[in-house]
């Protein structure tokens, strides 16, 4: 599985997945599910305001991008904006 950019998703992974129909953004490492890799959710926001609850595991939104990958390494794509 790759995120919107084309980075592959691992376990460990810190993810940012977002939907903008919704104004849902969500941030947290990625873990093997039953059946395929989610992410354990350790802050969401909706339309800006930060939503309380403990951490979750959810499935992952429609865009999904590698913040930073497990060894700590940043993707290609935003090494390449971020320099």
């Amino acid at each position: 599985m790759n995120d919107s950019l084309g980075t592959p998703i691992e376990i460990g992974d810190l993810v940012v997945s977002t939907s903008s129909a919704n104004g849902r953004a969500k941030f947290g490492r990625v873990e093997q599910g039953p059946h395929s890799l989610r992410m354990r959710v350790t802050a969401s926001f909706h339309w800006g305001q930060r939503e309380e609850g403990g951490p979750k595991r959810q499935a992952f939104g429609v865009n999904v991008i590698v913040l930073e990958k497990a060894d700590g390494a940043i993707p290609e794509p935003l090494g390449e904006l971020y320099g």
